[in-house]
């Protein structure tokens, strides 16, 4: 990708509906990601577990599964 490509690239993200389209999707996949981290955590602490570790693979997983869904219900 060369520097013209990345301008229009760029130029085309500005755009108004592709703008609000990649907020709602980053916000969404954020948002999953926060509450799957919670749970982790929430799961690694009740059941004894390591709290970073659950937490994280919470996170991974909220993350993938709202950007899944978000994906698939914004067509």
């Amino acid at each position: 990708m060369n520097g013209g490509q990345v301008i229009e690239e760029n130029k085309r993200l500005i755009n108004g509906d592709q703008k609000k389209r990649l907020l709602t999707h980053t916000k969404g996949t954020v948002q999953g990601a926060f509450t799957g981290l919670v749970a982790g955590v929430m799961f690694g602490y009740f059941k004894s577990k390591n709290i970073y570790t659950t937490g994280f693979v919470g996170m991974l997983i909220g993350g993938v599964i709202s950007n899944i869904m978000i994906g698939n219900f914004s067509k």
